[in-house]
């Protein structure tokens, strides 16, 4: 068993972690990279768009997750 080890989440990360956190616990995604990358790909747009950073948009639902393959290529 490896030691405990506390890691220290630098105060700017901790809101997007945090919501981050709470969309995957409600969401419940099969395919929690695939989430993921939709989930902050929508939240970088969002910030391009202008819009305030870090509102927790909702990603898609665990049936339509493939739909989205693909979103970041270039």
């Amino acid at each position: 068993m490896e030691p405990a080890t506390t890691i220290r989440v630098p105060e700017e990360l901790q809101p997007i972690l945090r919501d981050f956190t709470k969309a995957v616990l409600r969401d419940r995604p099969d395919d929690v990279l695939e989430y993921s990358k939709a989930y902050f790909v929508s939240k970088w747009e969002e910030q391009r768009m202008g819009e305030r950073p870090w509102r927790t948009p909702r990603p898609p639902s665990r049936t339509h997750t493939s739909s989205h393959r693909g979103a970041c290529s270039p």
